[in-house]
């Protein structure tokens, strides 16, 4: 294919520069610095009309030799462009081509690497989790990827995923010996389940085993300190039923001193008032009256003895002060001659 040549160069522009430069240089030195006054004014806007005019002038010459400079450079950019749309035109449907060729290659290659894939984790006993790490790489597809390359490139990673699987079985292992262990030493036992989210996260062995480790510290600490606990309330629950018995003994005792108080005193008022009541008898008979029978006409003496006095003893119980006191306001009002002879709180 022909090359794209340039016959003819550019134009030169040559211009009398340097010397409009220096006239220019000349002419406008007056106005620098200049003051204008009311004498100088009309001059000054002539004088600035004059250099309007000329800028003007030069700018419009500068533009009319630009665009007649750039009519053949324009010619050239669209002969150019021309040329570029005859060649994307070839271009881009062959471009296209080979794309459908190159992803057709990719495909086989990504068939290839499947079955590669599949293989391996069935050779090396991968399970589920480590298995679906295996995956395609993208460059698998490169054009400069062999069959070859390719199956020594999955054999490598299944190695290591299987040697990553091996590892965390010993060490799964390691962490349930390790959860035996602390077991036999706990009564609240821990379970594989406990430390399920750090080894479902990949955790290092170092970190569950200190876990393991601390939580089994702080349950045997707490079951030492519900044990000693315990104790000493088992020590002191003793204790109280013994200070109970003591209590109750002294109370019993106390109970039945006062009963065998009560006792003697009853047995004694009994002697005192059956001796009372025999003097009594004595004292009724020597003073009997003699009363005189006028339905038969006769005098018969008949000792009338006085009618018959009775006492009785008894202790009330469980009375409360309200009960006891309207008893003792009932044997008030009906003349009941009685004495207390003990009284107290049960």
């Amino acid at each position: 294919m022909k090359e794209l040549t340039v016959q003819q160069q550019l134009p030169i522009i040559t211009t009398n520069f340097e010397e409009v430069k220096a006239g220019l240089i000349i002419s406008i030195e007056k106005y620098k610095n200049l003051i204008v006054t009311e004498e100088g004014l009309k001059g000054a806007k002539e004088d600035q009309r004059t250099l309007s005019k000329l800028e003007t002038k030069i700018d419009t010459y500068r533009k009319t030799v630009k665009q007649e400079i750039e009519i053949p450079i324009k010619e050239f950019e669209a002969k150019c462009k021309t040329l570029i749309g005859l060649v994307s035109d070839a271009r881009i449907p062959l471009k296209a081509s080979i794309d459908v060729f190159d992803e057709a290659e990719r495909e086989k290659k990504r068939v290839i690497a499947t079955e590669y894939i599949k293989r391996t984790v069935t050779d090396l006993l991968l399970n589920d989790k480590y298995g679906s790490r295996l995956i395609i790489q993208s460059d698998y597809t490169n054009v400069a990827m062999t069959a070859k390359k390719l199956k020594e490139d999955i054999e490598k990673r299944g190695y290591l995923l299987q040697q990553e699987q091996q590892q965390e079985a010993e060490n799964l292992q390691i962490i349930k010996d390790t959860i035996e262990n602390a077991n036999k030493g706990i009564d609240a036992k821990l379970e594989l389940q406990d430390f399920q989210s750090l080894i479902n996260t990949d955790a290092p062995i170092s970190q569950i085993l200190s876990t393991i480790n601390g939580r089994t510290e702080r349950i045997k600490a707490n079951e030492l300190k519900a044990i000693a606990d315990n104790k000493a309330k088992a020590e002191k629950e003793v204790l109280e039923r013994i200070a109970r018995a003591e209590r109750e003994t002294l109370l019993k005792a106390k109970q039945e001193r006062e009963t065998e108080e009560l006792n003697a005193r009853i047995a004694r008022k009994k002697i005192e008032d059956a001796e009372i009541a025999k003097e009594k008898a004595i004292e009724d008979k020597k003073i009997a009256p003699v009363v005189e029978d006028v339905s038969e006409n006769k005098t018969e003496k008949s000792i009338i003895t006085s009618a018959k006095k009775y006492f009785i003893e008894m202790i009330v119980k469980d009375m409360g002060a309200k009960e006891l006191k309207a008893l003792s306001q009932f044997l008030k009002d009906n003349n009941y001659n009685y004495n207390a002879t003990n009284k107290g709180v049960m």
